[in-house]
């Protein structure tokens, strides 16, 4: 099995976490047209209340990110879809996307991010610490049905169905999807398209561009009018 490589899950986090800021800068330009939002005024004068309303924002939009694209059919998020990665379980569960959401989230906002590529690093599954609490692993996706029928061709495939007294086809193709993914035809699947995601996080980058921007000027008007 093709277990994805640190340095592309690294590059799939950085893409998922632009497109993120993207949707929360949205959100906060459409509430500045209510006058409602950071006030930058207050952290100019020591009041960072607002500050943290905004890095709240972030963390429950990113959480709701990663559960929604977990639980969906492409369990892959945006991120790990234009580098060809895929979310793998073999005990899939809701609960258990919430722990690794949650986790995983956690760790983009602190150290612990380090400390879960040292853990990934370390062992054969390249498995973060929101892998091992959740039960999942990261691989790259192969879109084609053949490379899907080729896995349970494979002698860690038959190992397992050994151990588990596996004898009809569909209990073999059930197991497949555990240990492998689902057998997708991405050509029928446009939200499997990386061009698609690709098209997002360049928006998603322009939108963050244009409320730095935005805030920039903001703040020089306030520590102009204050000299």
């Amino acid at each position: 099995m093709n277990y994805a490589r640190l340095s592309r899950r690294f590059f799939a986090l950085y893409f998922d976490s632009c497109i993120v800021a993207g949707i929360v800068s949205t959100l906060l330009l459409f509430l500045k047209m209510f006058d409602i939002g950071i006030s930058f005024e207050g952290i100019l004068e020591g009041d960072f209340s607002y500050l943290s309303r905004y890095y709240a924002l972030f963390f429950f939009v990113y959480l709701a990110y990663e559960i929604v694209f977990l639980i969906s059919p492409l369990s892959s998020t945006p991120g790990k879809i234009i580098l060809g990665q895929e979310v793998v379980s073999y005990e899939s569960s809701f609960l258990k996307v919430i722990i690794r959401s949650i986790v995983k989230v956690i760790g983009a906002f602190s150290a612990l991010i380090y400390i879960s590529g040292l853990v990934a690093a370390f062992n054969e599954k390249k498995q973060s610490i929101h892998d091992l609490l959740a039960k999942t692993f990261v691989t790259d996706l192969d879109r084609s049905n053949r490379a899907f029928s080729s896995n349970m061709d494979s002698s860690e495939f038959h190992e397992e169905m050994k151990k588990r007294g596996i004898k009809t086809y569909s209990q073999q193709q059930a197991l497949a999807e555990e240990m492998f993914g689902k057998a997708r035809k991405a050509n029928n699947n446009l939200l499997m398209n990386p061009l698609l995601w690709v098209i997002v996080l360049i928006i998603s980058i322009v939108i963050g561009l244009v409320y730095s921007r935005t805030i920039t000027s903001e703040i020089q008007k306030l520590i102009s009018a204050s000299l």
